[in-house]
């Protein structure tokens, strides 16, 4: 008897040694997920700083009508301006848009509880109240429900 002991012994060494390595190997990946998250999030922000920095006012699209008054410009040219600012204030918004989903990105590669500030309907996990449940079972033999 005293070989399998040892040879358990042995095998429980080797698969420890295995889970580390997954675990290290899942650290790394859960590290590059938050980096390359973080990255593009970094980038989003610095564009969409830039482009409220020059916001599309529609000064261009005023010049157009003040020339279109004295006969310099006609309405397609107007109808163009109009339809040029529409199209850059929908980018901006757009931007502003793929700037949260990359935010939820990176608070999702970091395991952030984002579910509480979305409102979602998930159940939470409580650590107390999963040592509660397994406080008095005997090591090792029982899970939380019973199996």
């Amino acid at each position: 008897m005293a070989g399998v002991t040892d040879a358990s012994t042995r095998q429980a060494k080797e698969q420890l040694g295995q889970q580390e390595l997954q675990t290290d190997l899942q650290r790394d990946k859960v590290r590059a997920a938050v980096v390359s998250a973080w990255g593009v999030n970094e980038n989003s922000v610095a564009i969409i700083r830039r482009r409220r920095r020059k916001s599309p006012r529609g000064d261009a699209l005023a010049g157009v009508r003040e020339e279109a008054k004295v006969g310099q410009r006609t309405t397609f040219d107007i109808l163009t301006a109009q339809q040029t600012l529409l199209n850059a204030r929908v980018s901006a918004c757009f931007g502003a848009a793929r700037s949260g989903r990359v935010s939820y990105a990176v608070m999702s590669a970091i395991g952030s509880p984002f579910d509480r500030q979305s409102g979602l309907a998930t159940a939470q996990y409580d650590a107390k109240v999963h040592f509660d449940q397994v406080k008095d079972k005997w090591l090792g033999l029982h899970t939380p429900d019973g199996r």
